[in-house]
């Protein structure tokens, strides 16, 4: 049996660090990618929404069980935020952080930007990459996957998820997962010591964050 699991904690990959071919920019991304820190423990996170009054991330909910005062966001630019649990899924693995815009000045908004998500997910055999901040904000590392499987049902998590081949590494657990042209199709959430990795879909991403931010309602089931 495969066994699944977070990477927030002590595991990482035993397999190869590939760094992804620069199909894209890694700053393309870049600007959307932050790394969480939650009472000793350390995750990493995508920027959803940015509007007038706030910045909402979203991450895994297993990211967030550690959540307290002390804990705090740094964006890609180093600029370090404090940030409030603004609501978690009750069937996901998945939760949202929001920061006040208020709290960042303007200069530090540079360059911020949130994730574009396309009309269409992936398919088999796609390739996708993904950004790790969390090991060092300043010297950030991209690894190159490719899709086994854009909806296969893994019972560890309960759902259909994303499932790939890439190697990842400790704190990776809320990253992005990125198409070829920098748009989000899914977050990672678990992976195996046979470099496999399971993503949240970029599309049930977005119905929970309008389902729990933007029009709260109950969860579906």
């Amino acid at each position: 049996m495969v066994l699944f699991y977070s990477l927030d904690k002590k595991h990482v990959t035993a397999g190869k660090d590939v760094c992804v071919e620069r199909e894209v920019q890694e700053e393309d991304v870049l600007g959307s990618c932050v790394r969480i820190q939650a009472r000793g423990h350390y995750g990493s996170g995508s920027i959803l929404a940015i509007d007038e009054n706030k910045i909402t991330i979203v991450t895994n909910r297993h990211v967030l069980q550690y959540w307290d005062e002390d804990s705090y966001v740094t964006f890609f630019n180093g600029a370090v935020r404090e940030g409030r649990v603004a609501g978690i899924s009750s069937h996901v693995d998945v939760g949202f952080l929001q920061i006040s815009a208020a709290e960042v000045d303007p200069g530090e908004l540079e360059g911020i930007r949130a994730v574009e998500i396309p009309d269409t997910g992936l398919s088999r055999g796609d390739w996708f990459f993904m950004g790790d901040l969390a090991t060092d904000i300043w010297n950030p590392v991209f690894y190159k996957g490719q899709v086994l499987d854009p909806s296969k049902y893994l019972e560890e998590f309960g759902m259909e998820m994303v499932y790939g081949d890439s190697a990842f590494k400790e704190g990776m657990s809320g990253c992005g997962v990125f198409d070829v042209e920098g748009k989000y199709v899914g977050m990672l959430t678990g992976g195996t010591d046979q470099n496999e990795i399971a993503a949240v879909p970029a599309g049930v991403v977005a119905a929970l964050y309008e389902d729990i931010i933007k029009n709260p309602v109950q969860e579906r089931g």
